[in-house]
């Protein structure tokens, strides 16, 4: 019995000894299938996100992150993409994880103090920042970052400090000069603000730059007369200096001398070293101050020529010259000065828009409808050049080409509803044009039901349903209501008329016909003639007769009004 038990303790002895070998090669087995599953992972969310499909990476490295937990670059990598996302928050959250597991991981810490700040969790990202800085004493651009993190706290002696223990180490530096010059402006220390550019004119005297801004700092500081004597020293220097004259044309300014303000920036426009950009700058300032102030606008547009002058290649100078005549309402030579800066710089949307709108309102339908085509050519997929095309169209009695254009450009329009709805508005115009009445109340329904208040869309509906004599009721309630959006509109009053006309309203009629022609409708034919077809109807006559023949001589009235005259009849 003994014996029997012994061997049987033997036995399962040597069972477990066979057991636990099997789990060793069991979980190593098993821990390399892991591995190969993470890496496969892994590579394919490296794979997904640089081919831009940002929903299948951060499926991958969500799937990494269940194979192995405790790997921190899963995490960095969604951190990444959740950044791409705008989803800052759970962007932090990832890159706080991916810190934790790897604390001596540079890249991670860094990314997450940079979105720590951005959600403004300012604390944290100085923390971070400083840990960094801990770790990796050499590396310069964290303490720049932590800097940042400490002016946008307002924490300005702290972000100084910090600047000043990286001049320490490297030396004097213009970017961190002139960043504590700036800083100490801010704070109200304009002597200590100097102090710092002294430095750096005394590092590089030759440098104009620093000169010019010490000078400025000066004047800032009350202190006129030194500003003076360095603006002397800097005109010895370089006299031609465009950056100079844009100084002095400020100090002259801040003193109150215009004269001699606009005298500097005359030179400085036609110095060859001013970038555009600079002349520019000055322009818009102008551009805003004769906005409310017109004793500026010769110097403003003497400016202009200087600058075309040295600039004539530049497609800015043309474009800006063409903004100041835009808003002075010079249309024809703003429509050339936008033309010649689609001459030289074609690939500026903003530039064929202009030139559209101006083409539109110099009523100039040819050079809309060339315009409009170069444009579509160059920008296929911006649906206001159709738009623009589809209504030179029909200014050509084009209407067939003019509606293809208009749906064209309506499958184009993403989220614009004010935009669709002026198509459909231009297509229900054409069709009425083709006689397709049924397309083009449909397409005024579309218009209005994205913007019920469309005066222009309620009055020509209305008006054009009045001509076929349907849907009156409708056709009343779009006549008044486009009248209570624009009062006093002869032509809307006009409608209004003509649907109560075809009710057989004939009284109500002429009280609004006589309201069109007080309204400026007078010399209009169609007006006349309709007043005079009121008055027929009211048994008025010879009146009716005299109103006939005004039409006429007006020149717009309809085919018919020779017979009406003649015959002293009404034919409808």
């Amino acid at each position: 019995m003994r014996l029997t038990i012994w061997v049987l303790g033997i036995t399962l002895l040597m069972a477990g000894c066979k057991s636990a070998r099997d789990t060793v090669d069991v979980s190593k087995e098993t821990n390399e299938i892991v591995q190969r599953e993470f890496k496969q992972h892994f590579f394919t969310g490296q794979k997904e996100r640089l081919s831009g499909n940002v929903d299948g990476a951060i499926k991958s490295f969500k799937k990494c992150i269940e194979l192995k937990p405790h790997e921190s670059a899963p995490y960095y990598e969604l951190g990444r993409l959740y950044e791409r996302q705008s989803r800052l928050e759970s962007a932090v959250e990832m890159l706080a994880e991916a810190s934790r597991l790897d604390g001596a991981n540079i890249w991670y810490q860094g990314m997450y103090a940079q979105l720590n700040a951005r959600i403004g969790n300012y604390e944290k990202a100085i923390k971070t920042y400083k840990n960094i800085i801990q770790q990796y004493p050499n590396q310069y651009d964290y303490y720049f970052e932590l800097a940042g993190t400490y002016i946008m706290l307002g924490n300005y002696d702290e972000a100084i400090k910090l600047f000043d223990s990286i001049e320490e180490k490297l030396g004097l530096n213009e970017e961190i000069a002139l960043q504590k010059q700036m800083l100490y402006m801010e704070m109200g220390k304009p002597k200590e603000a100097i102090r710092e550019v002294l430095k750096l004119t005394e590092l590089a005297p030759e440098e104009i730059r620093y000169w010019g801004i010490l000078a400025e700092l000066y004047d800032a500081s009350g202190e006129r007369e030194k500003a003076i004597e360095i603006y002397a020293k800097l005109a010895e220097m370089d006299d031609d200096n465009g950056m100079l004259r844009l100084s002095l044309a400020e100090f002259h300014r801040n003193a109150g001398d215009m004269d001699k303000a606009f005298a500097e920036l005359q030179r400085a426009f036609v110095s060859p070293d001013l970038e555009i950009d600079a002349k520019i700058n000055v322009l818009l300032t102008y551009y805003q101050e004769t906005e409310t102030d017109r004793k500026l606008i010769g110097q403003a547009y003497e400016l202009c020529e200087l600058l075309l002058e040295q600039h004539p290649n530049e497609a800015k100078a043309h474009s800006i010259y063409g903004d100041f005549l835009y808003r002075d309402e010079r249309f024809a030579e703003a429509r050339e000065s936008f033309g010649k800066a689609a001459a030289i710089d074609k690939n500026r949307f903003v530039l064929w828009n202009q030139m559209l709108i101006l083409d539109s309102q110099l009523e100039d339908f040819d050079s809309m409808v060339s315009t409009s085509e170069q444009a579509i050519e160059l920008f296929p997929t911006m649906p206001s050049f159709y738009l623009f095309h589809g209504v030179g169209l029909m200014q050509q009695n084009r209407f067939e080409e003019a509606v293809e254009s208009l749906l064209a450009g309506i499958d184009l329009v993403v989220d614009n509803f004010g935009q669709l709805a002026q198509f459909y508005a231009s297509l229900g115009d054409a069709y009425h044009e083709l006689g397709e009445h049924t397309l083009s109340d449909e397409a005024y329904d579309n218009s209005l039901s994205i913007n019920e208040d469309n005066a222009y869309v309620l009055n020509n509906f209305s008006y054009y349903l009045s001509l076929r004599g349907e849907s009156l009721d409708k056709a009343l309630k779009m006549s008044k209501r486009a009248n209570e959006l624009q009062p006093g509109e002869a032509s809307f009053q006009d409608t209004h008329a003509w649907v109560l006309y075809r009710k057989g309203r004939y009284e109500d009629a002429r009280q609004w016909l006589e309201k069109a022609m007080d309204s400026g409708g007078s010399t209009q034919g169609v007006i006349l003639e309709h007043y005079g077809d009121v008055l027929f109807k009211l048994n008025r006559t010879d009146e009716a007769v005299e109103y006939w023949k005004r039409a006429r001589d007006a020149g717009d009235a309809s085919e018919l009004i020779d017979r009406k005259i003649a015959d002293k009849k009404l034919h409808e």
